[in-house]
């Protein structure tokens, strides 16, 4: 079973990735492949900066990292997926 730690990190992971991408996409490039960069980026970056948060009180828990990137990686398939569907149709 997962426990809720790390599925509260998957789940703001892709918060993050999804913002990221909706921001890079319709504000800053309107193209493919930096989209992509910026959901997954930012995702990261902030599970990164979250466990920096917590080094000196629960320490820095490679696993709740992963969840966090996971989350983003979800959100940037779901990002490949909405940008290339026009093209497909």
């Amino acid at each position: 079973m997962i426990a809720r730690d790390k599925k509260v990190h998957f789940a703001v992971g892709a918060l993050f990735g999804f913002a990221g991408g909706w921001v890079a996409w319709f504000f800053i490039w309107h193209a493919y492949f930096p989209t992509l960069l910026a959901a997954l980026g930012l995702a990261t970056f902030v599970g990164i900066c979250k466990e920096l948060y917590d080094i000196n009180k629960t320490g820095f828990d490679k696993m709740d990292l992963l969840a966090t990137a996971l989350g983003g990686l979800a959100a940037t398939i779901l990002w490949a997926g909405v940008l290339l569907l026009p093209n497909v149709m």
